[in-house]
């Protein structure tokens, strides 16, 4: 549905009778190939027109080696917290999923 947008790091489903945060681990091994300790941040309901979503953010760091899965990534780069909000601001393509929680993850700091 967003092919070629901007999106998070690591994101997807939460699977039957898994938590979000087992769900956030899954995801980072099979789309980054990597394991971290996660800290969780907050949740969010997304409701849009085509699709909605629930939504709980995990923040967690690591220096890779990132193996990342070509058939769900086309491109990995890393962008400062500052790059991003002027990416927004020219109008590069961001799933509205990504917004969303980055706008909210934003208010929360200030």
């Amino acid at each position: 549905m967003y092919k070629s947008y901007w999106t998070g790091s690591a994101s997807g489903h939460v699977d039957s009778g898994e938590s979000y945060k087992d769900a956030a681990k899954r995801e980072l091994k099979e789309e980054l190939g990597i394991k971290l300790p996660l800290k969780q941040s907050f949740f969010i309901k997304v409701r849009q027109k085509i699709d909605s979503e629930n939504i709980r953010l995990f923040i967690g760091k690591s220096n890779g080696p990132f193996i990342f899965n070509k058939k769900e990534i086309k491109k990995i780069d890393f962008f400062t917290i500052a790059k991003i909000k002027k990416m927004i601001k020219s109008g590069e393509n961001f799933t509205p999923h990504f917004l969303a929680v980055f706008k909210t993850y934003f208010k929360k700091e200030d």
